[in-house]
């Protein structure tokens, strides 16, 4: 707060006697005030686009089917990269992950033929890409403010830029484009032992 930079709290409910995280409270660093909530989808994408994915499900339809699929995340990476041209500044989210397809209800849909698995992942990375699409959209268009950290790129990045935009970086921030480019990889399946690749 004392940075004068906007960020999430987590939100916590009450429900059926058990306490459990619930999306989180999205607080303006000026203001210090509370402007607004994520729900979990939505911050689930902020949470993949800061690179702290640790685990969880993505859940999809099969494009040809529209039978359900879904992915378990083992791993899961991510960058933020900053450019600063003509004055202004943009971002690319560059994530990669590698998990499990544990539910596979298309019929048909063998896991170790090499096409469908490329479908698959193709699925996965769409609806990632829809779920990142979301959360961005929520801090720049509805609320206004980087609860993700990218002004940290920059800072680190483009120091003399910095400098520049910091005292009103919400709104630099909300003109800014941003990218991703995403790319998942099932590289294992149910209670088989690996992937057969064609």
């Amino acid at each position: 707060m004392r940075a004068d930079r906007s960020f999430l709290l987590q939100n916590i409910v009450s429900a059926e006697g058990e306490v459990k995280f619930a999306g989180a409270a999205v607080m303006d660093g000026k203001s210090k005030k509370l402007i607004g909530f994520l729900d979990e989808e939505e911050l689930s994408g902020i949470i993949w686009m800061m690179g702290k994915a640790r685990g969880g499900l993505i859940k999809s339809y099969d494009e040809q089917t529209k039978r359900l699929i879904t992915y378990e995340v083992v791993s899961s990476n991510a960058t933020i990269s900053s450019k600063v041209s003509g004055g202004r500044v943009s971002f690319r989210v560059k994530i990669e992950s590698e998990g499990r397809l544990i539910e596979n209800d298309v019929p048909g849909g063998v896991p170790s033929r090499k096409a469908f698995l490329k479908r698959v992942d193709e699925t996965f990375e769409k609806q990632l890409k829809m779920t990142l699409e979301r959360a961005l959209d929520k801090m720049q268009e509805q609320y206004g403010v980087d609860a993700a950290g990218f002004g940290d790129r920059v800072r680190i990045q483009h120091p003399r830029v910095w400098e520049k935009v910091k005292r009103e970086w919400d709104e630099t921030f909300r003109d800014s484009p941003v990218t991703f480019d995403v790319k998942l990889s099932v590289t294992d399946y149910g209670a088989s032992s690996g992937l057969v690749k064609e």
